[in-house]
């Protein structure tokens, strides 16, 4: 066997070879976020609801995914966040502000709070029942631009949602949601078995890139499995 590899499609290969293999593996991590995100959602949505204090000052931490008695409203003032309903409606979602208890570390900072969905047709349904502490989305490279000027938000923004409610300290980490039937939106479009198909892709991808490299080197005879 000798093998004679050309240096810089080699480097190259090796790069590239390694972006993909690190995007495989960080889709597998996605999947297990996304399986435990919706385990620990299911889990708290066939629970009492409890008080937005007992959610967040206890010892054993915040209640991902448990069901919140409605706090009481800070301010009027109103955050449209575009997105899905329970029944797969795209339009906006609608936050108000809510602050933080005193027993939390950061109270009283405000904490968004889902209160109603507009569709795209202009109609209003306003949310009444208890909600959901969920953590709040990322942002993509695809997200389109927000609109803070008009309260239109695309991608959860802490900075310019401040700016437009007038607030500071805005909670980040995570925010009040409606409750759906099923899995709410955010963890719904993007299921688990979505995630392994796209880690599948990128090493499918990687797997094809090595077998284009050994090719194109014995095509070039610097590569063969008998003696020269």
């Amino acid at each position: 066997m000798y093998f004679r590899p050309l240096p810089v499609l080699t480097v190259l290969t090796v790069l590239a070879l390694g972006l993909l293999i690190t995007l495989g593996v960080w889709q597998l991590d996605r999947m297990d976020e996304k399986a435990e995100a919706i385990a620990r959602y299911e889990a708290g949505n066939s629970a009492p609801p409890i008080s937005l204090e007992s959610a967040l000052c206890t010892e054993a931490g915040v209640a991902w995914g448990r069901q919140i008695i409605r706090p009481d409203l800070w301010t009027v003032s109103e955050v449209r966040y575009f997105g899905r309903d329970g029944d797969g409606r795209t339009g906006w979602r609608l936050f108000n502000i809510a602050r933080m208890p005193a027993c939390a570390d950061r109270g009283p900072a405000p904490l968004l709070v889902e209160t109603g969905f507009r569709t795209d047709a202009g109609e209003v349904t306003r949310n009444t029942g208890a909600l959901i502490l969920s953590p709040t989305p990322r942002g993509t490279l695809f997200d389109a631009p927000n609109d803070p000027e008009s309260g239109d938000f695309y991608h959860f923004d802490p900075e310019e949602m401040e700016n437009m409610l007038g607030v500071h300290g805005l909670v980040s980490e995570f925010w009040l949601t409606a409750r759906s039937a099923g899995v709410p939106p955010e963890l719904a479009q993007t299921p688990p078995s979505r995630h392994l198909g796209y880690a599948l892709t990128w090493f499918g991808f990687a797997l094809t890139l090595i077998g284009v490299y050994i090719a194109f080197h014995v095509s070039r005879k610097r590569l063969g499995f008998t003696r020269r």
